[in-house]
């Protein structure tokens, strides 16, 4: 019970905004009179992020010296509040105050669940879990966002009732989970702040995040402004990306036994990228499912690939402040992306931002793909 527990926690973290994506197009129309109401609307999708990528960190460091476990509990019961406060506001002040408490909550949980990770299981074991880690959060994703959406069509307060999964696993995590016990000493180069070594991990994690991202805050809008979707379709082409995500996530211990980190990249990358400029080319969004299942391909190795990189080369006694440091610079790319691509989505449009995006991930593939080439050569 529990890993499965765990699994339970990764679930909440990676459903934290994308359960409210089908609301986001009718709040911009319930609140037009608003100014900016376009980033507004994309804000409270993405607000959980800034707090997240600013809080993580101090979690990651709180985490190692008083304990996993308090912090864990505490942050389901401010997920469960933080969480449905949407759905019992009108006021775009409130529901953004409600959107940073559930950004507090996602910075313990995704941190704090990282490092148990890390403290529960070694190598082998940890890749082995880390594939049903994300195929469990992507299944997840089916069901709640499919879910989220269905409601979003009746009013758009629903798909925040959906938060309340955080008191069921509230009661799972105070059941199941303990307190690991950790004894390693740092050496001198183990007290910075930031090891360099893990530099390239957390630059890799943001410029994910701002490209994955794209489809929770934009999509909505292709599919409801350009193609006059309902949104029941919106999660539908979502569940569909997270359902090949979880195909991919549960083969990743597989796929790692054959490639290092650096080719499970080019995979990632190339995957969506065909995703994406499949997404800037399709002439209606029923062709979005094959899109979305390409995509969905790639998704599932970026988390996988990201977290296993990094507690390769954390250092045990400091897995939570690396953690911290990790959800830090994802969540940042998740609220940095539609502030970066919505300036290029008024100039070209959200179908032809796909497209650019995408062939600029499969130009990186090809670069990433010579240069393993030529590093294998000269050995």
């Amino acid at each position: 019970m529990r890993s499965f527990t765990l699994l339970l926690v990764s679930m909440l973290t990676m459903l934290s905004g994308t359960v409210i994506v089908a609301s986001l197009p009718t709040i911009s129309k319930v609140f037009a009179n608003t100014t900016h109401i376009d980033i507004i609307a994309r804000l409270i999708l993405t607000l959980p992020s800034l707090v997240i990528a600013i809080t993580a960190p101090y979690f990651g460091i709180l985490s190692d010296r008083i304990g996993r476990r308090p912090l864990l509990l505490f942050s389901l019961l401010l997920f469960a509040l933080g969480g449905t406060s949407g759905y019992f506001f009108d006021h775009l002040g409130m529901i953004l105050a409600g959107r940073v408490l559930l950004g507090l909550a996602v910075a313990i949980m995704m941190t704090v669940a990282t490092a148990l990770v890390a403290d529960y299981y070694q190598e082998q074991d940890r890749h082995r879990f880390m594939s049903y880690q994300g195929a469990f959060s992507a299944l997840g994703g089916i069901v709640f966002i499919s879910g989220g959406s269905y409601l979003a069509d009746f009013d758009w307060h629903n798909p925040f009732l959906v938060y309340l999964i955080g008191l069921v696993v509230f009661v799972f995590a105070y059941l199941y989970l303990s307190e690991p016990q950790r004894h390693a000493h740092l050496s001198n180069a183990d007290e910075q702040e930031i090891p360099p070594r893990l530099y390239p991990i957390y630059l890799s994690a943001f410029g994910l995040m701002v490209v994955f991202y794209m489809l929770p805050t934009q999509m909505p809008f292709l599919m409801i402004d350009h193609f006059h979707a309902k949104g029941v379709y919106v999660g539908a082409v979502i569940s569909t990306a997270m359902a090949f995500n979880a195909l991919m996530a549960f083969n990743f211990g597989r796929l790692k036994k054959h490639l290092n980190f650096q080719q499970m990249y080019i995979l990632l990358f190339g995957l969506i990228g065909v995703g994406f400029c499949g997404i800037g080319l399709v002439p209606s969004f029923f062709y979005l499912f094959a899109t979305a299942a390409i995509m969905g391909l790639g998704s599932g190795l970026m988390m996988t690939t990201t977290n296993a990189w990094l507690l390769s080369r954390a250092h045990q006694s400091r897995r939570g402040k690396a953690a911290g440091a990790l959800t830090s610079a994802l969540f940042f790319g998740q609220f940095c992306s539609p502030l970066l691509t919505q300036p290029i989505v008024r100039i070209i449009g959200v179908q032809h931002l796909f497209f650019v995006v995408g062939s600029g991930l499969l130009l990186l593939a090809l670069i990433l793909f010579f240069f393993q080439r030529q590093h294998t050569a000269s050995r």
